[in-house]
C-alpha cells in the first residue's frame, strides 16, 4: 500500500527512472519486514565497474494510523522535481 505522494510516483519507482535510462538494472529485492522497508539494488548492466545502487522505501501503510497520517499529510500534495523534458533528456 503506497501513501499519496501527490504529483510525483510513490516509492521504489520514484528513483528507477533516474536510474533505468542511465543503463541501471534491478538485481535484487528485498525486504525488511521488522524496519517496514522494501528495497531493490541495481547494478548498471554494461559496467560492472560502475556503482551498485540501493533504493529503499517505507512501507507507509504497515505504520500506525497516527504516523501514516503524519506522513501522508506531509507528502500528499508534492510536486514532481522531474519534468518531462527532464525525463526525455535521460531517455
Amino acid at each position: 500500500l503506497h501513501c499519496p505522494t501527490g504529483a510525483q510516483p510513490a516509492g521504489i519507482p520514484a528513483l528507477l527512472r533516474l536510474f533505468e535510462p542511465l543503463g541501471y538494472a534491478v538485481r535484487g529485492n528485498y525486504e525488511f519486514k521488522d524496519k517496514h522497508l522494501n528495497a531493490v539494488h541495481l547494478e548498471h548492466l554494461e559496467n560492472p565497474n560502475l556503482p551498485k545502487v540501493f533504493i529503499s522505501q517505507l512501507e507507509v501503510g504497515r505504520l500506525s494510523a497516527e504516523a501514516q497520517n503524519l506522513i501522508q499529510k506531509n507528502v500528499e500534495g508534492a510536486k514532481d522535481p522531474l519534468s518531462d523534458e527532464i525525463l526525455a533528456l535521460l531517455n
